[in-house]
């Protein structure tokens, strides 16, 4: 959860509202509901991953209500937040939001952590998140896909987002 730290008779009211969407993103992603992670979104909200060694590519919000089912069905226990407040950073201007945040899964094929650096940039009122830009650390991504690989789980342009190594034909 992103800190409250700061007072409300401080803290703008653009701020306030950039982190509580904030809050509300990183709240959605550990509950792995999809109408709740969609309901936080625009409705035309792109999802980049941009991460190179598994090849760059944006998502919709159809794609991720696509790949979702397939994802969760390789959890078994599921753990998402923030992993350091203090890193935080908000640019009111740009209506963007900077968060370091860590998963920590049991999978079908083991333990999965992770880090990831997520941009979120909002709409114009600051009450849904309009653009996403993940990065992730895509040494310990390749070795849960090759932990996939070898228990047969799907992997590629059907596989969960995180786990796509191409474009669907969609996001071309």
């Amino acid at each position: 959860m992103l800190s409250r730290s700061h007072s409300n008779a401080t803290m703008s009211t653009t701020r306030h509202r950039l982190l509580a969407t904030a809050s509300r993103f990183v709240e959605t992603l550990e509950s792995l509901d999809m109408d709740a992670m969609l309901a936080v979104r625009s409705s035309t909200c792109l999802h980049h991953m941009c991460c190179p060694s598994f090849r760059n590519y944006s998502i919709t919000n159809d794609q991720t209500r696509e790949a979702l089912p397939q994802w969760k069905a390789t959890i078994k226990k599921y753990k998402f937040g923030v992993l350091d407040d203090s890193q935080t950073l908000v640019d009111e201007q740009a209506r963007k939001v900077m968060i370091r945040a860590e998963t920590a899964a049991e999978t079908t094929v083991g333990d999965y952590n992770n880090e990831y650096v997520f941009i979120l940039r909002m709409t114009e009122d600051c009450n849904a998140v309009d653009e996403i830009w993940e990065f992730y650390d895509t040494i310990r991504l390749r070795d849960l896909r090759h932990r996939l690989e070898a228990g047969h789980v799907p992997i590629g342009v059907d596989a969960p987002a995180p786990f796509t190594t191409t474009a669907s034909p969609a996001a071309l």
